[in-house]
């Protein structure tokens, strides 16, 4: 659940940001959550998560989040699993009468993912996802768009949210704190 919270928060992030900058009215612009040949007509940005992997500076750091209320004391998690997500971003269907566009939406896009980082979703326990761009080779994007042949390759980019935790299902109940320090030696 919180990959697609992340997922969905960033897509309302472009949404906003695409209407704000255009001047448009809300609903007129749309990004896609999915592959970009799913032959989606009407989409200004395909917001594509292409690949998860596990989060290497957050691999040792230690989980502590508020359980299971906000007036509980915040505890330790384990095992969470910390994971970066790496997202595609590229224009919409090149049928789409707005394509000639693009670009202009793609700088948005990148505006809106600076501007935005770290983001945050309290209700997923998700503090503080920090959104980054990815410097990608053209060969690397090659074999991105490799993956797609019946999609036109476009000018695009990737970006990575970083780190995205994932809780484990059940969560066992901190032990009781000591309340006596007292020794007891002897027959009883």
């Amino acid at each position: 659940m919180p990959i697609q919270a992340v997922t969905e928060a960033i897509r309302d992030l472009m949404n906003a940001t695409l209407h704000e900058a255009m001047n448009a009215a809300p609903g007129t612009f749309s990004v896609y959550i999915g592959p970009p040949d799913a032959d989606q007509d009407q989409d200004e940005l395909i917001l594509f998560p292409m690949r998860v992997t596990p989060s290497a500076e957050a691999r040792n750091a230690e989980r502590i989040r508020p359980f299971p209320t906000a007036a509980d004391p915040p505890r330790r998690v384990e095992p969470a699993v910390p994971l970066d997500v790496h997202f595609l971003v590229t224009a919409g269907s090149p049928r789409n009468s707005t394509a000639k566009d693009g670009l202009r939406r793609l700088g948005y896009a990148i505006q809106a993912i600076e501007a935005a980082s770290p983001i945050s979703l309290p209700a997923y326990f998700q503090e503080a996802v920090w959104l980054s761009i990815e410097p990608l080779s053209i060969d690397e994007l090659a074999r991105i768009w490799g993956l797609f042949p019946s999609f036109n390759c476009r000018t695009s980019f990737v970006f990575r949210a970083s780190p995205i935790w994932i809780d484990p299902l059940r969560v066992e109940p901190a032990a009781a704190p000591v309340i006596s320090h007292g020794a007891m030696a002897g027959a009883a």
